[in-house]
């Protein structure tokens, strides 16, 4: 009778340590991976809060996954300039977290132009701010763009030639509208 108990106990402890192990194992060999997703032939893992794919080598991070953008309108997403000047109006009458959010933006887009290979990019004002010339819309050429982003009541992509402005209604809003220009550019959606 005591070697049966004896016997169950150890088959308890047996089939325990089994599901221990095989726990650790399972998590130590498949829990590192990142959860990926496939959107329109391209493979998005998220890493560190951001969503990364790969377009020409180069891993480009956006902060909002494509479907989430999509009610965002933006038809001609031609994108071809030598120079690129990424602009805002410091002087308008924005919360320090909108002001952090555009400036936020403004280097986003630059070192993704860069990535994607427009080597010629501005970071500046549209308006005259700290001894610095203006760029604004007037400015704009073939070959030269005005990316001009800016805090507003839409959330919008609005395009006359070759200026582009960006708007949120808020500093998250105008990362997702970042976002949504960036993956029109890149023909990902």
């Amino acid at each position: 009778m005591r070697r049966r108990k004896n016997s169950g106990k150890l088959l308890m402890t047996i089939f325990f340590a089994f599901i221990l192990v095989t726990s650790i194992l399972g998590f130590a060999l498949g829990g590192n991976q990142n959860p990926k997703n496939i959107y329109n032939k391209h493979e998005f893992v998220q890493k560190n809060n951001l969503w990364v794919t790969e377009i020409n080598n180069e891993d480009i991070e956006f902060i909002y996954y494509p479907d989430a953008t999509l009610d965002i309108n933006f038809e001609d997403t031609t994108f071809e300039p030598l120079i690129a000047y990424i602009v805002s109006n410091p002087l308008l009458n924005y919360t320090i977290n909108d002001l952090q959010s555009i400036d936020f933006a403004k280097y986003e887009l630059k070192n993704t132009f860069e990535k994607l290979g427009y080597e010629n990019n501005i970071l500046g004002f549209n308006v005259k701010y700290n001894n610095q010339e203006p760029m604004n819309c007037t400015k704009s050429t073939p070959t030269i763009y005005v990316i001009n982003l800016e805090i507003g009541n839409t959330t919008t992509i609005q395009r006359e030639n070759n200026c582009i402005t960006l708007t949120g209604t808020n500093g998250a809003e105008l990362l997702r509208a970042k976002d949504r220009f960036v993956y029109g550019i890149t023909k990902i959606i």
